[in-house]
């Protein structure tokens, strides 16, 4: 694992999803967020579902694609040498997007 280290970037380790696609490189979060739309979007709408999505982002160890860091790349000069701030920012911005995207699912499902 990489530990509490400040990684920007998506982790090295990471290896694409199950079917072989990767989401920013394998990401955990995003393949989750992956299989969570994919729930909602084949579910019966006239069936109620239940879905609890509890993602591990904004914990350690913070890492996160670049092209998130990088909307946050105002935060690097006032910010620790690791970044810390810059990448925290950047995981609650991604974290965001992921239920704007499975609320944004629901709502087509009506």
């Amino acid at each position: 694992g990489c530990g509490c280290s400040v990684e920007v970037g998506p982790p090295a380790e990471c290896a694409a999803g199950p079917l072989g696609d990767p989401w920013w490189g394998g990401y955990e979060d995003s393949l989750f967020e992956k299989h969570a739309l994919a729930l909602v979007e084949g579910h019966d709408a006239a069936v109620p579902l239940f879905l609890f999505f509890a993602p591990h982002i904004v914990h350690t160890p913070l890492q996160v694609p670049q092209e998130y860091a990088d909307r946050f790349a105002f935060i690097a000069p006032t910010d620790k040498p690791r970044h810390q701030r810059q990448v925290y920012h950047a995981m609650v911005s991604f974290a965001d997007d992921i239920v704007g995207n499975l609320t944004a699912a629901f709502k087509r499902k009506g």
